[in-house]
């Protein structure tokens, strides 16, 4: 019985049936790598942000859980990560990211915004809108990461509170 299952699973594999190209191949053998650091807690600043640029939806929920780990009242932390380019693909997860990811989106823009330098970006990047979405219709934890984001955007900054009111 062994061998029928093992000729049966052999026949079937993808690598015997499929014309995947290898740069497909390739590219979901990398994000499998990258999730598997991502498990192990070893990816930099600039592999977690491609993985939420790029990766699969768990991974991208999962390395931007990482980003917010690492901003948490850690203003260096927050600078690094939007210098590696952060904020779109937060941005981007937001709007079209299962309901978990784009909770954990909104946490991490409300990490990045508590820094004053990042307010502007992440106004120009167009968050600000599907944050007051988020706070009308999303769960209650989504509410509360958009509410805390909106918060920081908001604070000093009179560009963003005029944005936000009239968003909201």
């Amino acid at each position: 019985t062994d061998t029928g299952t093992s000729s049966t699973s052999s026949t079937a594999s993808p690598l015997h049936t499929s014309t995947t190209s290898t740069s497909s191949t390739r590219r979901e053998e990398s994000i499998c790598e990258a999730e598997s650091a991502l498990y192990a807690g070893s990816l930099d600043v600039a592999s977690l942000v491609a993985l939420v640029r790029s990766g699969s939806t768990g991974s991208q929920e999962l390395a931007v859980q990482e980003l917010s780990g690492l901003m948490i009242k850690n203003a260096d932390n927050q600078d690094a990560v939007a210098r590696a380019g952060a904020i779109e693909p937060l941005v981007a997860l937001l709007r079209s990211g299962s309901a978990w990811g784009q909770e954990e989106a909104a946490w991490a823009l409300g990490h990045l915004a508590a820094n004053a330098d990042n307010r502007g970006t992440i106004a120009q990047a167009d968050a600000i809108e599907p944050l007051v979405a988020l706070v009308r219709g999303g769960s209650a934890g989504a509410q509360g990461a958009a509410a805390a984001a909106l918060g920081n955007l908001a604070s000093d900054n009179a560009d963003n509170r005029l944005a936000i009111a009239r968003a909201g």
